[in-house]
């Protein structure tokens, strides 16, 4: 979780006990045992009052979680406007459903995807296209070139040779 501000609000009863520890301590003070789990626990009580607000407001980040999961509540669908309308109005009397039945259209093909990505093979290949990647490339090409033009030309000799009959065989390695 990613601490976005350290808040000191009464809302909190634990708050008088989680004290920021002295930052103002030489490098061997800020080594003991001591010193680190009170900066642990001074940061973990920070965290986990940070979820415990995002998670119990209305605007917070369990909201999205439960619609990925297909938990909807009431007031996903029904808020109440400062001004009503006409229809509003007539409708006053009206009771809201308690219930009301989800029909997800996001998990099916969102698991679908996620299926057909994990039949397809992962060939993916990384190119460098800067000077030095460049320049070794074409370095690796020249020298199978050079290795390939080099055997064919010594075939090529080991044949003349056998041709005009200053050699019986060719070796094994130049066929």
């Amino acid at each position: 979780m990613i601490i976005d501000k350290i808040e000191r609000s009464p809302q909190v009863q634990y708050a008088y006990l989680n004290i920021f520890p002295d930052q103002f301590k030489t490098d061997k003070e800020k080594q003991e045992k001591s010193y680190i789990k009170n900066t642990m626990d001074y940061f973990a009580n920070v965290a986990y009052a940070q979820y415990r607000k995002h998670r119990d407001s209305k605007t917070g980040f369990v909201k999205n979680y439960d619609l990925r999961k297909g938990i909807i509540n009431i007031e996903d669908f029904y808020e109440t406007p400062e001004v009503k309308s006409f229809a509003e109005t007539i409708f006053k009397s009206e009771e809201l459903p308690g219930y009301v039945k989800h029909y997800s259209i996001i998990n099916p093909p969102f698991n679908t995807l996620l299926g057909e990505l994990g039949k397809r093979p992962d060939v993916h290949r990384i190119r460098a296209f800067d000077d030095d990647s460049k320049a070794a490339e074409m370095e690796y090409r020249t020298e199978k070139m050079q290795e390939f033009v080099l055997q064919q030309e010594r075939a090529n000799t080991y044949r003349r040779l056998q041709a005009s009959g200053e050699i019986d065989e060719i070796p094994e390695e130049q066929i």
